[in-house]
Formats: structure tokens, sequence, C-alpha cells
């Protein structure tokens, strides 16, 4: 099984019992019984002529413990609008009425019922399980059959040659109010989209990826493993889309070739490698125009808003968080104005600069005036030091941090009170942001001292009210100590330092998923969505991704809400732009840039424009939590410290990504570039888990040439490498160091 998820929080009733039929592996029975859970037991199943209808127990017996009932093949749409109607007249608007159909009830036979139901938006769950053939009638073609494929009324030489009909845009076009894919090896996904269908009203749909062992030819324990592949490929990435326009990734991994999908499915098995490369050269058409969709740049004054009716989402400023976007543009106009003011009189070195260029506050009479302004460096910082980027003097200074960078001067961050009452302000709208509250008990192992973590998570977590411990970068064994004893609910670190954490208490024989952990804020470092999952999976909490930087104030300049689709960035105090750091200009919509931050409300250190050299991208699109904020992607990495290898650009968080793919891998590398006869050479260093040394230097030469490969497939480099005995690679409650550049030795 390929990443195991953690256990889900679901109700103890089963309401699928003794006398199912289903086969052994069967993906539409396991996507029943957590559909079930999920919906409750106030809830009637409606099901056509399909499988389900078979192998559900002879009649009048059934293996579902909440009503059904058994419909024509064509008229699943029809009838479950029927029963909600007269639902209705009963006046129970609180029973929902789900429709359980195949595939060839949804994209063939059923179609028009279908489209019907959900051109009038009729209150109903239509749900289709994707087992991608007429399976209960002979495996036969249906119109979700996959391109290639062979059913048996596409025997070979000649399988199916149309592909497959996109089903999920054909809903889409009917604008329904919810539309999700999920997938049965996504248990987690899966249930969470049950749920949110369950709280709207109107017609929703989900399209259900179920694997069907003896129709795809394969064997029955690959079930889960087929739909992990299936959505690693992107061949059925997992959505959600709301109103037919709002898109959102709901599960976004490091991909694997299509391959590894097709290859152990028998009905596949005649492809040759052209074959498959032309399919997976119009799967990742489609993945990338998914991917435009969802990260689609709307204007944000014609954005409109969707409402969902979920679990209530925690805000700590709502007025300010949710403010219409206009309303938000002219607040911003105002306060880069009053920055300007202030940087113009009270710091010498923007003076020269904008007396040089001839600008004053009152020139800036819209937002895109502030191209106009010069932009800030760090070697800014470093030759005004210490005080000279301060606009107040040293007596209204409050506390003065320090970047945590080792070459040249540190960079100064001042606070006057009032920055720091902002700044505690911003850090509990962070905390609330992933639902932290004053009942929650906050473990902060971020550093103290001149290091803007500590403090930082610090005030945010006592304005709220929440116990905090200040931990800081203590040593490993009294944080597991602290963490077993005093419960805390909240970790805050960086997130080399959270997987380091789980991998010693489970050297300790320490369970952490026994923790009280339920939530995790991590960054001052890269991180992948691998991490992520290795985090939340091992941890057993729900990890948010934060950033910031010493420069611009520390930790609050953004974060991931509870949907974790983006990090929410406090464009209300620092104002985003995305330029090409090359030519400093805009970045086209949707496109990756650098990012730049004027501070809009800081009285002691008003930067303008200051270049990050983070490379991340802007989504002005709907978030489901009803914040405005504009959200910032993961930053994909540095326009500063991109190695150069050979020629080629190489970032840590690419390695990161394809290293964390390898389940035999301890998430534990370093990347160490030399130069031998005036060639550069790269190694790459990883400790594997401890059962595949136990294999033998076989293995492990198995394995180093596994991932080379894989590096060789997706970046185009064959790196050197070297599987290192276990604890040989430094380990850090700090930032990670991952790169060891010795070219220059």
């Amino acid at each position: 099984m390929i990443g195991a998820q953690p256990p889900l929080s679901l109700p103890a009733p089963e309401l699928m019992g003794a006398g199912n039929l289903a086969c052994a592996g069967c993906g539409a029975n396991l996507a029943m019984r957590l559909a079930l859970k999920a919906l409750g037991e106030k809830t009637i199943v409606l099901i056509p002529a399909s499988c389900w209808a078979v192998f559900d127990g002879p009649y009048p017996f059934s293996s579902l413990r909440v009503p059904l009932l058994h419909v024509a093949f064509e008229a699943a749409a029809s009838t479950a609008a029927g029963v909600r109607a007269g639902l209705a007249a009963r006046g129970d608007d609180q029973t929902l009425v789900m429709a359980w159909a195949g595939d060839g009830g949804t994209f063939d036979i059923g179609l028009q019922a279908l489209s019907a139901a959900a051109e009038r938006n009729d209150d109903f769950l239509f749900v289709c399980y994707d087992n991608e053939a007429y399976m209960n009638t002979g495996i036969q073609r249906s119109s979700a059959t996959p391109q290639q494929a062979w059913t048996t009324t596409t025997p070979l030489p000649t399988p199916k040659s149309q592909p497959k009909k996109n089903i999920m845009a054909i809903m889409a076009a009917h604008r329904i109010p919810y539309g999700a894919t999920a997938c049965v090896a996504y248990p987690e996904d899966l249930v969470e989209k049950f749920r949110t269908a369950r709280e709207i009203r109107g017609f929703r749909f989900i399209h259900l990826l179920a694997p069907c062992p003896p129709g795809w030819k394969c064997d029955p324990s690959l079930t889960v493993t087929l739909g992990r592949l299936a959505v690693r490929s992107c061949y059925f990435p997992l959505y959600e889309v709301r109103a037919g326009k709002n898109y959102r990734i709901t599960i976004q991994e490091n991909q694997t070739p299509l391959q590894d999908y097709v290859a152990p499915q028998g009905r596949f098995q005649h492809l040759t490698s052209a074959d498959i490369e032309t399919l997976e050269r119009e799967v990742q058409e489609e993945w990338q125009r998914l991917q435009s969709c969802a990260s689609s740049q709307t204007p944000p004054s014609s954005i409109q808003f969707v409402p969902i009716r979920r679990k209530k989402t925690m805000y700590w400023e709502k007025e300010m968080e949710c403010m219409p976007r206009e309303e938000l543009r002219t607040v911003q106009l105002r306060r880069l104005r009053d920055t300007v003011q202030r940087v113009s009189e009270k710091v010498p070195f923007y003076q020269a600069i904008l007396k040089e260029r001839g600008v004053q506050a009152d020139d800036i009479r819209s937002l895109e005036d502030i191209k106009g302004l010069p932009f800030t460096l760090k070697d800014d910082f470093r030759k005004t030091y210490p005080f000279g980027l301060f606009a107040v003097p040293l007596k209204e200074i409050g506390r003065i941090h320090a970047s945590s960078g080792t070459t040249g001067k540190p960079i100064l961050g001042g606070y006057t009170r009032k920055d720091l009452d902002l700044w505690s302000d911003l850090m509990a709208r962070t905390l609330t942001a992933g639902s932290v509250t004053h009942e929650d008990v906050v473990q902060n192992g971020y550093g103290y001292g001149l290091f803007t973590g500590g403090l930082g998570f610090h005030m945010g977590a006592e304005r709220i009210g929440a116990v905090v411990i200040p931990m800081s970068a203590s040593a490993t064994d009294r944080q597991i100590l602290f963490m077993q004893d005093l419960g805390p609910t909240v970790l805050t670190c960086t997130p080399s330092f959270a997987l380091y954490l789980a991998e010693t208490m489970e050297g300790m024989g320490i369970d952490p998923r026994k923790l009280k952990l339920r939530v995790g804020f991590f960054g001052a470092e890269p991180w992948t969505a691998e991490a992520r999952r290795q985090i939340e999976e091992k941890l057993g909490l729900r990890a948010h991704d934060i950033y910031g930087l010493t420069e611009i104030i520390g930790p609050g300049v953004s974060v991931e809400c509870e949907a974790q689709n983006g990090l929410h960035l406090n464009e209300d105090h620092f104002y985003p732009e995305l330029i090409n750091p090359d030519t400093l200009e805009p970045v086209g919509p949707g496109e990756p840039g650098e990012l730049v931050l004027t501070t809009l409300t800081k009285e002691a250190l008003s930067v303008l424009r200051y270049r990050t050299r983070d490379i991340t991208t802007l989504n002005w699109s709907p978030c489901e939590c009803g914040r405005t904020l504009v959200r910032m992607g993961k930053v994909l990495g540095r326009s500063d410290d991109m190695l150069i290898y050979r020629g080629a650009n190489l970032y840590p968080s690419q390695v990161e990504g394809l290293l964390f793919a390898f389940a035999e891998l301890e998430p534990i590398y370093l990347i160490v570039l030399s130069r031998e006869k005036q060639r550069d050479e790269l190694e790459i260093r990883v400790e594997a888990k401890p059962e595949i040394y136990r294999g033998g230097p076989t293995a492990l030469m198995e394995l180093a040439q596994r991932i080379q490969n894989k590096f060789r497939d997706f970046i185009n480099l064959s790196p050197r490498i070297s599987v290192v005995e276990r604890g040989s690679i430094e380990r850090s409650i700090g930032k990670a160091k991952r790169v060891m550049d010795l070219r220059a030795q």
C-alpha cells in the first residue's frame, strides 16, 4: 500500500452489515461504507441497475441499514428528485437522498435524467461510483472506459479508441452548487467531501473512482494502491468545484508516471511505450487545464464568493479577514500613502531615493502606482546597519530581533510597542486560522532569542488565551517528555524538526499518534506536500504552512486556513506583488514570480517593495473559508539560492519532492556539490528505513538505482545516490541544513 493515512474519526455505528456479495477488494463497496458513515442514518439510498444492485443481497434483504430503493437503470436521478419532493411535502428537510449509480447509469443510460436534475438544481446527492465499465453484465465498454482499455466488447486487437467522457466537466457546465471527485484510496478526502455535500442544499455530484479488480484484471489486494497511483499520476485528480467555476485541488502529491498506474492492470497489458506516452501527454494536458482553473487569478473586483455550509470557520478579525475586495483595496491605498509619507520624512535612505525619483505620497493615486517606488534589497539592510532603516528613534523601540543568517551583518528588525501589539494580533490571526482557541495547549518549539519564530508564536498564543509551553529549541528528549506529560494539542516548530521528533519517538517505542496533538504550524524552511503527509501521518495532526521573514515582521505574514489550499496573506498589513526576478516586471496571471512585500502599518521598520527572493504564486479565487485575503502558494524556491549544476537549475525543494516519494527513505537527506577535475559532481545522501538495511548491499544498491532513475526521468539529472548509515546525516532542531556546496574549496 502506498502511503497509509491516519485513522479516520467516524461515527461508530456501521450502516452496512452482513450479507454483501461484493468481490474481494471491491472499491465501490469500500466507498459505500465510508460514505454512509459520513452521511449518517438519516439517509435514503437509491440504486439503479448496476453491480451494486446485485451484490447488495437477494431480495427482500439488504446489507444496508438505511432505507434503500432499487430503481430503473435510467431513472436514478428522476426518482431521487421525486423522493426528495415527497419528503419536502412531509416537512422533512433533514433526510438526505442519495442516488448511488455506476458509470453506466451515469455516463450513458442515466445521463438524460441526471442532466435534467442538475439543470433544475434538485436537492439531492448523486454519486457515480466509477469502475469504468458495465461490470455486472460482463465487463462491457462504457463511455467511462479509458481509451485503449480492453473490455469484452472492445477485445484485442481493437481496444476502446475513444477517450473517457469527462463527466465532471459536464456537471460543472450545469453550474451545480457542489461537485467533487473522490477515491477510496484517500478516505479522509472522501469522507470530508461527503460531509461537505450533506451540508449544502441543491444538486450535488460526486464522481468516485472505485477500482474493480476482476474488471481491471488485477490483484484484489491492489485496490487502494491503484487508487493512489491513479491520483498521483494525475489520471484521476481529486478536486472540488463550486458553482461550476470555483475549483480547488484537494490532494496534490508528487507525481508518478502513468506507466506505474497502468502496469499492474491486465486491461492495459497490450500497450506499447508509445501508447503510454500518448496517454501520458493527454493526462498531463487535462491536469494542466485543471491547475489553470484552480489557480485562476480572476480580477479581485469580479470575484463572487460562493457560500458553503460547513463547520463554523474561526476568525480573529473577521471584518478585515473577510472584507470585500474593493473595500480592502481602499484600505491598502490609504495605508500605502501613509507609509510613503512616513519613510519620506523619517528614513534618510528612502528620502534620498524618493527625492531623486521625484516621488511623493500624493503621487500615489492608485495601487498600480506602487511600481514607481524603489525596491528594497537585503543588502540595503546591511548597508544601513544597524538603525538606518528605522523610522523611529531608538528610544521608541520596544524590541529588536535579528535574522538567523550566517553571512555578513545580521538583518535587524525593530518593533515599537504598537508594532508588538500588531504582531500579537497577526499571530493570533495565524493560530485562529488553524482552529486554535483559548482551550488549547501550545508547545512552542521555535527558537526564542533573536529569532522571530519563538516569541512571535508565544505572543499570538497568549493573545488568544492558550496555555504556552515555551520549549524553544530544547533537547529532543525534553520536548518528548513534555508532549507526553503536559498533553499539548498544538505544536509549532520547523517541519524538519517535527519529522525528527516523530522519528525519535518511534525509535523510543513511543507512538506519536497517541499524544493529544491535533494541529501544527510549520515554517522557517521549505517543505513539500510529501513532507506534510509524513508529518500528519506520523504525528496524527493537521499540518499548516506558515510564512514570514524578519525584514517584514517575522511569522504572521501568511498562513493556511483549515482548507489547506494556499496561505492567506495578511494584505491589509503587507501589500504583495509578484515580479519576474530578471526583468523586474510583474508576471502574468497564474505565473510564479518573486514575492515583493511592502509594509502598510508598521511603525519602526516601514519597508518599500522588499524583494523576498521567494518564488511563489498568488491566487485571488474564492476560498471556502470565506476569507477574501489573497492566497500565496507554497514557496517553490528562491531566486538567489537556486543551485546551478552543469548549467541546469536545481532547487532543494525539487530534490525533497522526489525523495519523499520513496516510502523506503527516512525524511533526512543532504545535497553535496563538489568539483572533481574541473567538473561539477552532485551527490545526494539519504538514510533508509531500518528494514531496508537488513536486505544487505544488494537492496541498498537497488534502492539507489531506483532513486537515480526517478531523478533522470523527472528533472533530467543523474546524481550519485548514497544510501548512508542511519544517523550519519546531522539532525537539527532548528532550520535543517540540506545543502553542502564544496565547489569553492
